[in-house]
């Protein structure tokens, strides 16, 4: 198991400075469980408790080859894949060394994809040197894939063994056998393939396409919840279950669920220290339990469980509050107000979302050395005055 999150909607967020850069490009999991995060400066990994990273160092050849991580792929085997702007590694996890690939010619390419087939073939896709692949000798040659473009931001294979490519210039192509066919994207830069019932579903930067026997065409999905509004997609995603997620760059996340009618749902999002409406997403995968992890920009990473609610998490700290003491009792009080005491502090009034809304300022400590209420039994407010008076008591 990766990380156990005891959150529901409540979403967690760690922020940027626990990584080597708030500027991250992309996310996935190893067969350990741990969460690999690749940044335009250095690589990072997160084993649910503790961060490490990973930088170049100059007079080690076996550290990473360039501080700018773009691509990621942690395969079947348990083989880790890294994608710079210099060229591929390969982690080597009992030595916690990098081993890099030679590209023919003398290259250093951009990486930009990475992609597993079917049949075990790595595909290398990069910016402006068009596709490689590994052989069966450990060495990267070119694939042929005759597309006039030689820019291969996003790769992708379709449960019929179709082969996708997309670059910078909103032209989607497919090799089926021996064929290769080009379409043009009508809704700009097609940023991920998806799978969707019987269709390939292609998210563009203005909006979504779908290739379904033979036949490229604007999506067939209710898109109301954007009608109107200039939205900028950047990433999508699916779950084991057929749910397609889709990042904005400022607008938020947005869903089309696997039942049926087909449309576009905006997710709200509940997190403490960002707000996730506006951020700029990235990035976004699915772990092994089923969580969705998001990208954001200049922000962080972000958590969205898809479990059942179980607990929830009200956080001082994530409110500007630090006592650095134990909470040592709660009860309710009148109005949907949680009380809890502090010890050392006083008492706290919690609304049914989390936030703090009160701290009676009013309530006097035991004495100088414990300002302490140490229990609270009961219910309602008129409990926490009886404790409040007491301690005025206790001090006079």
């Amino acid at each position: 198991m990766f990380l156990n999150v005891a959150r529901a909607q409540m979403s967690y967020f760690i922020p940027s400075e626990r990584f080597s850069s708030s500027l991250i490009s992309c996310i996935c999991q190893d067969n350990q469980g741990s969460l690999w995060i690749a940044t335009d400066y250095g690589l990072n990994r997160f084993d649910g408790y503790a961060f490490q990273t990973y930088l170049h160092e100059e007079n080690d050849s076996t550290s990473l080859q360039a501080n700018v991580v773009v691509s990621l792929l942690c395969d079947h085997d348990g083989s880790l894949w890294v994608g710079t702007n210099r060229g591929l590694d390969c982690f080597d996890y009992a030595t916690e060394s990098f081993r890099h690939y030679i590209f023919p010619d003398g290259l250093h390419p951009r990486v930009s994809s990475l992609l597993l087939t079917r049949d075990g073939s790595l595909l290398v896709g990069t910016a402006g040197y068009g596709a490689f692949t590994v052989d069966a000798n450990d060495k990267v040659v070119p694939y042929s894939l005759p597309v006039a473009n030689s820019y291969f931001s996003r790769f992708f294979e379709d449960s019929r063994g179709r082969l996708w490519r997309s670059g910078f210039d909103g032209v989607i192509s497919m090799r089926e056998g021996d064929k290769l066919s080009d379409f043009i994207s009508q809704k700009g830069i097609p940023l991920g393939f998806v799978e969707l019932d019987d269709c390939l579903l292609i998210a563009c930067q203005h909006g979504l396409m779908s290739y379904s026997n033979g036949r490229m065409s604007v999506a067939n999905i209710d898109m109301g919840v954007v009608a109107g509004k200039d939205v900028n997609f950047s990433t999508v995603t699916a779950n084991s279950q057929g749910d397609i997620y889709i990042g904005s760059r400022g607008q938020g996340l947005y869903r089309i669920s696997s039942a049926r009618p087909r449309r576009l749902e905006q997710v709200n999002i509940s997190a403490i220290g960002i707000d996730a409406n506006t951020a700029k997403l990235r990035a976004a995968t699915f772990d092994r339990e089923g969580n969705l992890w998001m990208a954001c920009e200049s922000k962080g990473l972000l958590l969205l469980p898809q479990r059942p609610e179980q607990f929830s998490s009200w956080s001082f700290e994530a409110q500007g509050i630090r006592h650095g003491s134990t909470v040592s009792s709660v009860c309710e009080g009148d109005n949907g107000i949680i009380w809890s005491t502090v010890q050392g502090v006083g008492v706290y009034g919690f609304n049914r979302q989390g936030r703090v809304v009160a701290h009676p300022s009013s309530l006097k400590p035991w004495s100088s050395s414990s300002a302490t209420v140490s229990i609270v039994i009961g219910w309602g407010l008129t409990t926490v005055c009886i404790a409040m008076i007491r301690c005025r008591a206790m001090q006079s």
